[in-house]
């Protein structure tokens, strides 16, 4: 099952859980907004699911690296340097590949 079946699904749960969490850590929450939003660039020591979160095509661009980072559990706490190195991959080429989204 993808992941945003499970938060379509689980709607009234999912949006109690960000309430909470916007709750306990606005700064935090706050700060990762801006670094969605605002990022110019998509960086090594960016998680998956921020980089995830920026565009629609990342996640076409990491499927064709073999990389399933859409539903994987790490994508929260994983940066793109971390994930690309463990599966043997030339960082370089996907931050290249990743950030000439952001230039369309």
């Amino acid at each position: 099952m993808e992941i945003g079946a499970l938060l379509l699904d689980d709607a009234p749960f999912f949006l109690q859980f960000a309430a909470s969490f916007v709750r306990i850590y606005p700064v935090a929450f706050l700060r990762f907004l801006l670094e969605v939003e605002m990022a110019q660039k998509i960086t090594k020591d960016m998680t998956f699911q921020q980089v995830i979160q920026i565009s629609p095509k990342v996640a076409e661009v990491l499927d064709r690296y073999n990389l399933g980072c859409v539903g994987c559990l790490g994508a929260s706490t994983e940066s793109l340097a971390q994930g690309v190195r463990a599966h043997g991959l030339d960082l370089d080429q996907i931050l290249a590949d990743l950030n000439a989204i952001l230039e369309d």
